[in-house]
């Protein structure tokens, strides 16, 4: 992967992200508003793009953001250069993050990502903990986007596994990190939808069930401008002389045959493919998340996503949000009979 365009994407997506749609906001199925990774975008394009629905305030914020983020990128490369890389004595490489974790500019956060993203466990363990110390919206919206789009295993298992330890909490999901999901489970990329499903159960997001709904199943259209794709022949095939062709020499001729063959049979051609992709990652996350929520065993309801919007808004929805009873009016509330008078005998 091209790291300028890892960059490009990740820098857009936590300056932008939560400002972005988040789950519950008039969003049934949520749509990527996010790059992904593997878009061809350099930071200035990735710039423009995103300041293309900005007021002109908001493009001065954009700009000094970035001049941060340039003057943060000096800084932390210099502690690479000074801490990490080849250098083994652990006295050094403490110090140097001890320096990284006094960065705490929401800028420097995509960066930070990048620059340190190939360095050893240590530092990339050091990374994911102060992010996930320092706990602003920006900072998990970094970690989420780890979790969802990086492809260094050993940097995606720890920001998943960091933003689950502070799920066990009593914390709210920010909306940077709910439109990071939202983009995840709406990727094209198997594996980044996988890992956006697993991401919301890990972090008890309800929210997102019915966009994990409809992330199970991918379906996309092939064909051909110019031709068929295959061919599929079931038949037999002979030989014959189809034309003579003369050739003359000094006091003799001859003739050259051309042969032809003529098939017999059935010959399939086809012109146009359909592939369905199901995503076993969404699909197990979906039905593990779904039968604790709601006590019973939601893998009945298979692949099928009408069936699983049918029993999300008819089943578990009404489970998990119980109509209130209505308050009792005191002025209607039962009055002690009164005893009837006894009469003497």
């Amino acid at each position: 992967m091209n790291h300028r365009i890892g960059f490009a994407s990740l820098a857009a997506a936590v300056v932008f992200a939560c400002a972005g749609t988040a789950f519950g906001q008039g969003m049934g199925v949520p749509t990527a508003s996010v790059p992904e990774p593997a878009l061809q975008l350099t930071q200035e394009q990735a710039s423009l793009i995103a300041a293309g629905s900005m007021t002109p305030q908001q493009r001065e914020s954009l700009r000094q953001w970035n001049k941060r983020r340039v003057d943060a990128e000096k800084q932390m490369k210099t502690i690479r250069f000074k801490h990490f890389g080849t250098k083994m004595v652990p006295e050094i490489r403490q110090a140097g993050i001890v320096e990284l974790r006094k960065i705490t500019d929401s800028a420097a956060f995509p960066s930070m990502l990048e620059i340190f993203r190939d360095e050893q466990a240590d530092v990339q363990k050091a990374v994911v903990d102060h992010l996930l110390d320092l706990g602003t919206d920006h900072s998990l919206t970094t970690l989420a986007y780890a979790a969802v789009f990086e492809k260094k295993p050993l940097l995606k298992s720890l920001a998943a596994g960091a933003l689950k330890t502070r799920a066990e909490g009593s914390h709210a999901v920010p909306a940077g990190v709910q439109t990071i999901i939202a983009s995840g489970l709406d990727s094209k990329d198997f594996f980044a939808r996988g890992d956006a499903a697993r991401l919301a159960v890990s972090m008890k997001l309800v929210e997102a069930i019915p966009a994990m709904i409809a992330g199970q199943i991918s379906p996309s259209g092939g064909g051909s401008a110019g031709g068929y794709i295959a061919y599929i022949v079931i038949g037999e095939q002979r030989a014959y002389v189809a034309d003579l062709d003369p050739v003359v020499g000094d006091g003799s001729v001859a003739f050259d045959p051309v042969p032809g063959v003529l098939t017999e049979g059935v010959v399939l051609a086809i012109n146009d493919a359909v592939v369905v992709q199901y995503s076993t990652g969404v699909h197990d996350a979906l039905v593990d998340f779904t039968s604790r929520l709601s006590g019973e065993d939601t893998s009945k309801l298979g692949w099928n996503p009408r069936k699983w919007l049918a029993w999300y808004n008819g089943t578990l929805v009404p489970k998990l949000n119980p109509p209130k009873a209505p308050p009792t009016d005191p002025t209607t509330m039962a009055q002690p009979k009164a005893k009837s008078p006894t009469r003497a005998v």
